[in-house]
């Protein structure tokens, strides 16, 4: 459901310009901090957020980290407004749409460039949704992070309350901001693959 943004963070860029089937990229400038910080997050895919409208799962996210960063960068694994996930494993396999996975990853590329922190936020891989597609994301975006050096700084969000904080699936995959509280950062230690599928270990 669409919503309107914090009256605090304007959209400085969005990827395309004009809402479409897909979204790349949504950039924004955070005025209550001046610190020149930048946080990349990148989730499943997009809601109903574009250039003049939020969604829950956006304001959230710029909420936690208003005190935090001073450009925040919202990303997906997968760039297509489709909330059936059947139909979106045939969006990413469509030839067509190649140009905009290839676009998708260039936008990441760029974002984290310039990232002080990163942070996973893709969820489980929903019903639907091959997993080797899923796993093919997140390998391109582990990729693109090593290219760009930044290993070292990689978070997921802490969900829940300070005693009964939660950041990783049943399924060891770093939890979606939707339907969840979002506490604070964690910092990822390290990582690895095992049978194609990350593996994050903590702090």
């Amino acid at each position: 459901m669409a919503k309107e943004y914090p009256s605090y963070v304007k959209v400085s860029e969005m990827i395309p310009i004009k809402k479409t089937y897909y979204r790349n990229l949504l950039k924004f400038d955070n005025n209550l901090q001046s610190n020149n910080q930048n946080t990349v997050v990148i989730m499943m895919n997009p809601s109903a957020a574009d250039a003049n409208y939020s969604d829950d799962t956006v304001n959230k996210v710029i909420h936690a980290l208003s005190t935090i960063s001073q450009t925040i960068y919202i990303l997906n694994l997968f760039p297509f407004y489709e909330p059936d996930s059947k139909k979106l494993g045939d969006l990413v396999q469509k030839k067509n749409n190649l140009q905009i996975i290839n676009q998708n990853e260039a936008a990441i590329s760029k974002a984290i460039k310039s990232a002080d922190k990163i942070i996973f936020a893709w969820g489980d891989v929903p019903k639907g949704l091959p997993a080797k597609l899923h796993n093919e994301r997140v390998k391109a975006v582990i990729k693109i992070i090593e290219k760009r050096n930044k290993e070292n700084s990689l978070y997921v969000f802490n969900y829940g309350r300070k005693k009964f904080l939660k950041f990783i699936s049943n399924k060891k995959r770093p939890l979606h901001p939707s339907r969840k509280n979002i506490h604070s950062l964690k910092s990822i230690k390290s990582y690895y693959f095992s049978r194609s599928l990350l593996r994050l270990e903590f702090y």
